[in-house]
């Protein structure tokens, strides 16, 4: 009985372990995407900016 709590506990701690890793590597993709969408849109704003320039 003992050893059966002790592989359930092991098992509970490697899942925690994995869950806490997938969370982490979620964290960097989201900032990652943050990163490159707002470099993007400040790209189309200075594209905007710049016709809107050539109009006036």
């Amino acid at each position: 009985m003992q050893r059966n709590f002790e592989v359930h506990q092991q098992n509970f701690e490697t899942s925690q372990e994995n869950t806490q890793r997938l969370f982490e590597a979620q964290q960097r993709n989201f900032v990652e995407h943050q990163r490159t969408t707002n470099a993007a849109l400040d790209r189309l704003e200075a594209i905007l900016l710049q016709l809107i320039q050539r109009n006036n």
